[in-house]
């Protein structure tokens, strides 16, 4: 776990000291903090939400976020999910555009008599309704395949921040 916090840590710092070195930037990159909340396709049981943070940078045409997800998932009491999801913008429409992406990371299942840690790789795709130059609301669905389990799908939306870090 402790090398997981270090990993996300730097790639943090990381992608903000890259973004704050871009002086004139053509891409009019802006800088993100979202969170996002959803359901389970396939849960079994009555608590099948999830909800996350995410942190990240995006330009004209990708994105990058660093994420926290918990998902509550039968039979596992909790799967808490911590990775990276690289996403493309088609940008169609002024107001709204297209995005997907892939993700990956490590997976922190929760049962009831131990934890486990698994890698994880998944996709997402949904639409992006830009509510005014520094808010968007953002919907779409998630499939993650996390090691010797079946996959989960889960649909979710998300209030996107963007900031410049100047």
């Amino acid at each position: 776990m402790k090398n997981i916090k270090r990993y996300a840590t730097s790639l943090l710092f990381t992608v903000m000291a890259l973004h704050a070195e871009v002086k004139n930037d053509p891409y009019e990159t802006k800088s993100l903090i979202a969170i996002e909340g959803g359901y389970s396709f396939e849960s079994k049981s009555d608590t099948n939400r999830n909800f996350g943070v995410k942190v990240g940078a995006q330009s004209n045409n990708y994105r990058i976020f660093l994420g926290a997800r918990k998902i509550e998932n039968a039979p596992q009491e909790a799967i808490y999910a911590y990775g990276v999801d690289l996403e493309h913008l088609f940008n169609f429409s002024k107001y709204v555009n297209l995005y997907m992406g892939i993700s990956g990371g490590a997976a922190n299942i929760e049962e009831e008599s131990s934890n486990k840690y698994k890698k994880y790789y998944g996709g997402d795709v949904g639409l992006n309704f830009h509510l005014d130059k520094l808010v968007d609301f953002e919907t779409g669905a998630r499939t993650l395949k996390i090691e010797s389990m079946e996959n989960i799908s889960l649909g979710y939306v998300s209030i996107i921040i963007k900031y410049n870090m100047n």
